[in-house]
């Protein structure tokens, strides 16, 4: 019988969408070297957030396009082993347009948030079509308090808690004291 090995990461905007999408991929890279043995542990990569669309983020929450990105798109790439990948997403949708063009121009934070918003769902899409020991859980809520256990970390939820054996912060710019003390 396999075992699980479970990851949280507490906020699903930037930060958390590209640690989820990377620890996905290192994974889903891991299982298929070693041959994808039926009995390999299970990853449960579980990613919180407040809002219902892990990606997005307080920045690139706009349902306008007044607001821009501060960097032209070649740089906007969140992984750092394909620093092409936002340039290439606007090429797909945009296929009238001139690569060289697209790359040095300013897009909206709200496109931004989509594309880090389907950057979420092609990691999970990635993981059920390769049928891999890896499992995806977003939780619409927002992590308060954790409690370190000699059984690892207790994370409470209004409707219970459960066990997590890592616990990533990844809650963005806010200016508050929300899980300083971790």
């Amino acid at each position: 019988m396999s075992s699980t090995h479970t990851v949280t990461i507490a906020g699903g905007g930037f930060s958390g969408t590209s640690i989820l999408a990377t620890q996905t991929q290192h994974q889903i890279d891991k299982w298929q070297r070693e041959g994808r043995p039926e009995n390999a542990p299970i990853t449960r990569l579980v990613i919180a957030n407040p809002a219902c669309d892990i990606g997005r983020g307080n920045p690139y929450d706009y349902t306008k396009d007044i607001y821009f990105l501060n960097q032209p798109a070649y740089a906007m790439s969140p992984f750092p082993d394909a620093p092409d990948h936002f340039v290439n997403y606007l090429v797909t949708h945009n296929p009238n347009d001139l690569k060289r063009d697209l790359e040095n121009s300013f897009q909206s934070r709200r496109l931004y948030g989509d594309y880090l918003h389907d950057i979420f769902l092609e990691t999970s899409k990635a993981v059920q079509e390769r049928h891999c020991p890896i499992e995806i859980h977003a939780l619409q809520t927002i992590i308060t308090n954790v409690t370190v256990t000699p059984d690892g970390i207790l994370i409470p939820l209004l409707t219970g808690s459960y066990n997590s054996d890592a616990f990533i912060i990844a809650d963005g710019h806010y200016k508050n004291e929300l899980l300083q003390e971790f």
